[in-house]
């Protein structure tokens, strides 16, 4: 080989290791990329759904309003918005007048929960547990001794997961504090 060749064979060598490099960044940009729009893919996916599915309205209205797009883009805007936000009221309205209701229950001591009906006790397998635990619940809406202690304390004293089996402390603490919250 002649000098000129090693040159030129160094040439292509380094480009190559360049284009490799390149293009291995920009596989690790659009990976990084993807992992922080994960979370937002559905959003992005409804997002795109409804303006294709809302563009020939869009369309048909900005005729009917003399060609005005920005005219058109807000009256299609408030639309969507009124689709949105009106079921969200009618749940909170509906969601208040159930607190309201839950607290006067409480307030007057009238049962919450109605009492189990009789046919549940021929249900095979989960008939008398369930009977049981739906009368115990209809009776007494306080179905778990009340804790004092914190998740730490409440574990120390009693030494054994939630499960009621030994475990090691760190399972036992997590189970602790994701049945405290």
């Amino acid at each position: 080989m002649t000098t000129e060749q090693l040159v030129d064979n160094r040439d292509y060598v380094n480009r190559g290791v360049e284009v490799s490099t390149h293009v291995g960044l920009v596989i690790l940009l659009v990976a990084a990329c993807f992992l922080f729009l994960r979370p937002f893919l559905p959003l992005i996916t409804w997002g795109i759904i409804i303006a294709i599915s809302v563009y020939p309205s869009y369309r048909k209205l900005q005729v009917a309003l003399r060609d005005r797009g920005v005219l058109s883009s807000v009256v299609i805007t408030i639309l969507l918005l009124a689709f949105l936000v009106c079921p969200v009221v009618l749940l909170a309205g509906t969601l208040v007048g159930g607190i309201q209701t839950l607290a006067a229950h409480l307030k007057d001591g009238t049962p919450i929960i109605p009492p189990p009906p009789a046919s549940i006790e021929t249900w095979p397998v989960i008939g008398v547990p369930l009977k049981s635990v739906w009368s115990l619940a209809s009776t007494n809406i306080a179905l778990r001794e009340p804790r004092t202690h914190s998740p730490p304390v409440y574990l120390a004293t009693r030494g054994r997961s939630l499960s009621g089996s030994p475990a090691p402390r760190s399972v036992a603490l997590l189970q602790a504090f994701s049945a405290w919250h």
